[in-house]
């Protein structure tokens, strides 16, 4: 016996989190996963941050954020724990429009990886409590985002990065 258990995504918050989710009036289509077991919910932009709250009166733990450019839009993830696995949450932003309502009034923890979700991508958050760029603002101008197909792959090598020193964090 190799000690390996497979952990089920049934009952218990992330289970009845689909069922909370269609009660709020909010349509998910579930889907398979794309890594492990997991359950997958794809939702609408304008219900990301509600998913977020809901998931929170549920007390799942929110764990990560992260984007894709798939032209013509953006594909954003965002990953929650419950006491029964894992919870991947996904919607589609159009590139003419590429803005979500933050997660992070709901999740602390979701303010710095919506911000480089942001800064790679162009994806704004609604409602972000501190929208100021994050990763390496310097490193290229306001308005390119490295994580974009369109981005050139050689970056901009012409100019030297300017030092971070004086920015203000927080």
């Amino acid at each position: 016996m190799s000690g390996w258990q497979e952990r089920r995504v049934t009952g218990g918050r992330v289970g009845v989190l689909a069922d909370r989710l269609a009660g709020a009036g909010i349509a998910v289509r579930s889907g398979a996963a794309p890594a492990g077991p997991a359950l997958l919910l794809e939702v609408d932009p304008e219900n990301w941050g509600r998913v977020a709250e809901i998931a929170a009166a549920e007390n799942l733990r929110w764990c990560a954020v992260w984007g894709e450019h798939r032209p013509p839009r953006f594909l954003v993830t965002a990953l929650f724990f419950g006491r029964d696995g894992h919870l991947l949450v996904r919607t589609a932003v159009p590139e003419d429009k590429p803005e979500l309502t933050s997660q992070a009034p709901f999740y602390p923890a979701a303010d710095r990886p919506e911000r480089h979700v942001q800064d790679m991508y162009g994806v704004r958050f609604i409602d972000h409590p501190d929208g100021r760029r994050w990763t390496r603002h310097l490193a290229w101008p306001q308005g390119q985002h490295p994580l974009r197909r369109d981005f050139p792959s050689a970056g901009s090598p012409e100019a030297e990065t300017a030092p971070d020193c004086e920015y203000p964090f927080r």
